[in-house]
């Protein structure tokens, strides 16, 4: 079985397995979008200051908000502003509490700045409203994660389909035929379109085969 924590190989025989954390962290692909096509972080970035400074990824668990949300806090750090570097400051709520840390991470961003905000459904409606009039006084651009609209500038609804999911394995490292086309429009099907949970069912598989490649 992998090991998320620590994106273990498997590597017997000096192999790796392409699907293990390692290369399917966040990060270490390249955001698409839902139809596979190339996904561009410098246009949202230029939508979400048109749009006021405040906008949201929106869609369901592994849909690739939070990779996308990542792609453009790079591009962000990249994109220097008036001859400086941009402040960019990454947050993930993983409960409500976790809200007093967003806000003091506005409080002490400078104008311009920007924070990126993974799962902004945590803050509830209250918490959401307080954070993005704190970011709109202060002159701080606010990206976020949710899961459905929370009321704010919508940069894109992601969506997820069999050939996402084939362009992802693209990248990743060769899988020397340890899984099929087949397995792939398995996984995907049995993850109910979570690329996340198809990665992690694709990892299984590839162990698998190369368990009866070994016997």
């Amino acid at each position: 079985m992998r090991d998320d924590a620590t994106g273990r190989e498997s590597v017997p025989g000096g192999e790796v397995n392409p699907f293990a954390t390692k290369y399917t962290r966040l990060g270490a692909v390249e955001p698409l979008e839902g139809d596979g096509r190339t996904f561009d972080p410098a246009a949202v970035l230029a939508r979400l200051e048109s749009a006021g400074g405040c906008g949201v990824f929106v869609g369901p668990h592994g849909s690739g908000k939070s990779t996308r949300l990542e792609a453009c806090a790079r591009a962000a750090e990249d994109t220097p502003r008036a001859g400086l570097s941009r402040a960019v400051r990454r947050v993930r709520l993983r409960r409500r509490w976790d809200l007093w840390g967003t806000l003091r991470a506005v409080l002490g961003m400078p104008a311009g700045g920007l924070v990126c905000v993974d799962s902004l459904e945590q803050a509830g409606r209250v918490g959401t409203f307080c954070l993005t009039r704190l970011a709109r006084l202060r002159g701080v651009e606010l990206l976020a994660t949710c899961h459905t609209p929370c009321g704010l500038p919508v940069m894109a609804m992601c969506h997820t389909s069999l050939e996402l999911l084939k362009r992802v394995v693209e990248q990743l490292p060769p899988h020397a035929g340890l899984v099929s086309q087949q397995d792939l429009a398995d996984a995907f099907s049995a993850a109910n379109g979570n690329i996340r949970d198809a990665l992690f069912e694709l990892y299984d598989r590839a162990e698998t085969a190369r368990s009866r490649q070994r016997s």
